[in-house]
């Protein structure tokens, strides 16, 4: 049985991590504010003050570098990626639920052409809890180590132990 395909994109923190932390900033931003409006009503506006300011201006900090980071990810995401197609190897073969992709960043001009195969380790639940890349260079070694993580299998197929073995990303320019 072919696992559902998606891809796995090496990279830093996703958008998703970025923009949750976008939003916690947002929210204590939002809360400051409200807070020091409430202080300089109530006390005249001289309480404490200069603490919220200065915590007002760790979270503006916090919010620029979140900005800086979602500027990284855009370029990254712009830039051209090579897909690893991934083949099951060992007790693995016909087990697997999903199986991604594994996208590489293109380095230099050219794609490079590889493969890179992946000893996995897998629960009795069918995730994925140990892998190790050998061969390849090592970006596309980082990449398909970590689509691999996120491969998952048929418990029902894995008949209740552990099992361990490969899966082979192959890249082509």
């Amino acid at each position: 049985m072919a696992g559902e395909r998606r891809t796995a994109r090496c990279s830093g923190p996703g958008i998703a991590q970025l923009t949750a932390k976008a939003d916690s900033v947002a929210t204590s931003v939002n809360a400051i504010t409200t807070a020091l409006q409430k202080e300089l009503v109530t006390s005249g506006g001289a309480a404490d003050l200069r603490k919220s300011i200065a915590t007002s201006n760790v979270l503006l900090l916090n919010m620029n570098r979140l900005v800086s980071q979602f500027a990284g990810i855009a370029a990254e995401q712009n830039r051209p990626v090579q897909k690893g197609t991934p083949e099951l190897g060992g007790e693995l073969v016909g087990k697997s639920v999903l199986l991604p992709e594994a996208e590489c960043p293109v380095k230099g001009q050219e794609p490079m052409s590889g493969t890179v195969t992946v000893r996995v380790m897998v629960d009795k639940a069918g995730q994925v809890y140990w892998a190790r890349g050998a061969g390849g260079d090592w970006l596309m070694r980082g990449c398909s180590t970590e689509a691999a993580m996120k491969s998952t299998f048929a418990p029902e197929k894995l008949r209740g132990r552990e099992t361990e073995g490969t899966i082979t990303y192959t890249f082509k320019p």
